[in-house]
């Protein structure tokens, strides 16, 4: 494995365990970093899968698994990457971040909120059109809220009907 790969591997590694460890022992600073782990750990994969194929190509042998899983991965890395660019311009989850916001339960839980961060994974929508442009569906996806007493991860799942705008179905604090 080449020593960037590894180094991408490790740092990965040691933001995934300091994200979890921050979640257990209530540590609240950079909470962001279990997110941003997962997301390196992925590359990382790419990387290995990359360095692996044409070590593979020189010795000779066969590398169209290997060729199938880089653009699988790369499929839904820059897949899930669009997905959480676009996200925050939709309207499910402006409704979503104003009723966490709003949410009398989660200000008394994490203080009064600075900052509202979608986690690029979990982002699930469902919608559906009518003629009139009318929409209707389900959002579920995860925030990372920053409060002034606490952080925390909450679970949103939201519903628009045709004759209703988005509405907090069920959410959880993980904290």
């Amino acid at each position: 494995m080449h020593p960037s790969v590894k180094t991408l591997f490790w740092t990965a590694i040691v933001l995934l365990v300091y994200g979890y460890l921050c979640r257990v022992i209530h540590l609240y600073f950079f909470w962001e970093s279990k997110m941003i782990g997962w997301v390196l750990l992925f590359v990382a994969l790419i990387f290995f899968l990359i360095d692996k194929q044409r070590r593979d190509k020189r010795a000779g042998k066969k590398t169209l698994g290997y060729k199938i899983g880089i653009g699988v991965c790369l499929f839904i890395f820059f897949g899930g990457g669009i997905v959480w660019l676009l996200v925050p311009y939709s309207d499910a989850y402006q409704a979503g971040k104003k009723l966490v916001m709003q949410n009398p339960d989660i200000t008394r839980q994490v203080g009064e909120i600075r900052t509202v961060i979608l986690v690029p994974y979990g982002e699930e929508f469902e919608m559906s059109s009518t003629d009139r442009g009318e929409t209707a569906g389900n959002a579920e996806f995860q925030l990372l809220v920053h409060g002034t007493r606490k952080d925390a991860d909450i679970n949103l799942s939201l519903r628009k009907t045709f004759k209703t705008e988005w509405t907090l179905v069920a959410y959880s604090i993980d904290d």
